[in-house]
């Protein structure tokens, strides 16, 4: 199996999945089963929408509807549409991210 450097301060090692869910994936995709393997892949608390404009004509509102047609639980639909976009921007007082100086 593959291993990668998960805290390049410690160089702690893991598995590559487990380096990847540490990471955030913007939702900018219209393709329903795309979004159901981003969030079997790296978990629904590492989705994001927003962060990227899709540079195809109506594209925010086809990502929004591929995203919200999921049938996902609600709780995961918020997560990728608000609340996981609402803790990164809360910073390192709220507990969510691990900030390190380099």
């Amino acid at each position: 199996m593959a291993v990668a450097n998960c805290n390049a301060n410690k160089y702690r090692h893991c598995f590559v999945v487990d380096y990847l869910r540490q990471r955030w994936y913007d939702t900018v995709i219209v393709s329903g089963p795309a979004l159901d393997c981003a969030r079997a892949t790296f978990g629904a608390d590492r989705l994001v929408y927003g962060t990227d404009e899709p540079n195809v004509p109506n594209g925010s509102k086809a990502a929004r509807a591929a995203l919200r047609t999921r049938p996902w639980p609600e709780a995961d639909l918020r997560a990728a549409l608000s609340s996981n976009a609402h803790g990164l921007l809360e910073g390192p007082q709220s507990g969510r991210l691990k900030w390190t100086v380099p």
